[in-house]
């Protein structure tokens, strides 16, 4: 093997380390980019039920309202909540 022969080979060498390193660069940011994504979903969604709880709370603790009152208020904060919305996506 000559000098070119042995330099073309570090040259392939060289540009397969290269292009590997780089693919796995692009696949190690692919997966950091969807756990975030997946990690911002989850977060909404449990704030949205943290929303759901609170208004259904504040319904079933308004005693100087009518059980149609209080229902209609349920019905409202799971509404208002979003929850229902958030886990759809």
């Amino acid at each position: 093997m000559g000098i070119t022969d042995s330099t073309a080979l570090g040259a392939v060498i060289g540009v397969l380390a290269t292009l590997t390193a780089d693919l796995s660069r692009a696949k190690r940011t692919r997966q950091d980019n969807e756990h975030n994504t997946r990690r911002q979903l989850y977060a909404d969604y449990l704030a949205a039920l943290a929303r759901t709880r609170n208004n259904l709370r504040l319904a079933a603790r308004s005693a100087h309202t009518t059980p149609e009152e209080r229902a209609r208020k349920a019905i409202e904060a799971f509404k208002e909540g979003n929850a229902y919305e958030r886990a759809t996506r």
